[in-house]
């Protein structure tokens, strides 16, 4: 699982993502690598 974070009217909302597909739904303008799970 990565966390992902998106910019919507000025605020910053987190998303947990579980696979590439998923990550093309959102356009993150960060992405936290830090802890990733292998889940």
């Amino acid at each position: 699982m990565l966390n992902v974070f998106t910019l919507a009217n000025g605020r910053l909302f987190q998303e947990e993502i579980e696979s590439l597909e998923e990550l093309s739904r959102f356009k993150p303008i960060w992405v936290d690598l830090e802890e990733p799970t292998p889940d």
